[in-house]
């Protein structure tokens, strides 16, 4: 089973084996960029391909909102997402607590 809830400024899809949450925010006051929140996959063979769908879904979503900016993904739980953001096409950009990483909205190999 899928839900889908999209709104202007936020999205939530949650899907049998994944989850995302996030939303649209103006940096400096004018620059629009998407940041994802939260995104959790089950721990199954197929779960991170789902996660990869989910967040190929929100670069859609950014890009009907007209969000230019690279999405940001990373996490303050220690999590690394570098493997899975170079997959979609990222790169870190910051190496403060922990790593972040922008995905282009209009590239990246899934």
């Amino acid at each position: 089973m899928q839900r889908c809830i999209q709104a202007a400024d936020c999205f939530v899809w949650i899907g049998e084996d994944a989850l995302l949450v996030a939303h649209i925010w103006k940096q400096y006051g004018y620059e629009m960029r998407v940041r994802v929140d939260m995104l959790c996959a089950r721990r199954r063979k197929r779960a991170i391909l789902e996660a990869f769908q989910l967040v190929k879904a929100c670069k859609r979503w950014a890009a009907v909102n007209r969000v230019e900016a690279p999405l940001k993904l990373d996490a303050d739980t220690g999590v690394d997402f570098g493997p899975f953001a170079r997959r979609l096409g990222g790169w870190k950009v910051d190496q403060n607590k922990y790593p972040v990483y922008e995905i282009p909205l209009d590239g990246g190999s899934l």
